[in-house]
């Protein structure tokens, strides 16, 4: 006979989501009233309260669900010091791009069918418009996933689908600019300055472990072809909202590299557990501390 869940657990989760949300929206008024001056500021908030909203989302379709494991990625995200910049920047266009980000991200996480994909092209064209690097994201998907729904009849529009989408972005990404530029000191502004090197550390850390089912690979490969394209197509404005949007995607996406780190090779006893929550603590103390 199977266990009635009683309506307390039912609505555990949903508390848990929702204190979560309350603690990571406070941290980013009191952000907003300490940095930014009154005219403007609900502007600033709004677009900082979306992207919260929208990266609480996708953390929870990379199977983030529990209280703590949502608490860090929206709490860091919340204190960082690259959301205050986006957000507060005149430039909108690299807010647009990082809500685009989290958009790709979704529906690649979402996706049951790989003829879905097909929906992402015309996102990764704008995308592609307002920073150029953008224009290899599509070649995440010539990697197949371990065990996709569909995959062995669908198998084959996934790299048609890369090269439609290269070949589009690509024409947007060199349309008038010229040639190829070098662009490795942006990566390394964004990895020591930007103080954006942990993060990066956790996020590969999720890539190469939860990566192993559905398109989760492909969520994360995206981005990381991003700072890559980087190398060869620099943004113009490195040193702007460009680089604050690189930022605010791995902060977020750090947190599904915290969740392995603690199930996957911390221990389940209270120091393994102790050295999880210290890590997070100290990184979002870091965030506070920077620029």
């Amino acid at each position: 006979m199977l266990k009635k869940l009683s309506p307390k657990a039912d609505r555990r989760p949903w508390i848990d989501a929702g204190v979560v949300l309350l603690l990571g929206a406070s941290l980013w008024t009191w952000t907003c009233i300490a940095r930014f001056p009154a005219d403007g500021l609900g502007a600033i908030w709004g677009r900082g309260a979306l992207l919260l909203l929208a990266v609480f989302v996708v953390t929870r379709l990379f199977g983030l669900k529990g209280f703590f494991d949502l608490l860090f990625p929206i709490l860091w995200l919340a204190a960082s010091p690259a959301l205050r910049n986006l957000c507060g920047s005149d430039n909108v266009l690299y807010w647009i791009w990082a809500l685009g980000v989290l958009l790709s991200t979704a529906l690649v996480l979402a996706v049951k069918d790989a003829r879905w994909l097909l929906a992402e092209i015309p996102l990764w064209a704008g995308m592609t418009f307002i920073m150029s690097a953008s224009f290899v994201m599509p070649l995440a998907f010539l990697m197949r996933p371990a065990k996709p729904v569909r995959m062995f009849r669908e198998a084959w529009k996934l790299p048609a689908l890369a090269g439609i989408a290269v070949l589009i972005n690509g024409a947007l990404a060199w349309r008038g600019r010229g040639f190829l530029q070098s662009g490795w000191l942006d990566v390394y502004d964004l990895l020591t300055i930007r103080h954006s090197f942990a993060f990066v550390l956790l996020a590969l850390l999720g890539f190469f472990v939860m990566g192993r089912k559905g398109f989760s690979r492909q969520a994360f490969l995206q981005v990381f072809l991003v700072m890559a394209g980087w190398c060869l197509w620099p943004s113009p404005k490195g040193w702007g909202p460009a680089m604050d949007a690189m930022g605010v995607t791995f902060v977020w996406l750090a947190g599904p590299g915290l969740k392995v780190l603690r199930d996957e090779l911390l221990d389940d006893s209270w120091h393994g557990r102790a050295v999880w929550a210290v890590l997070g603590t100290m990184l979002l103390l870091a965030l506070f501390k920077g620029a």
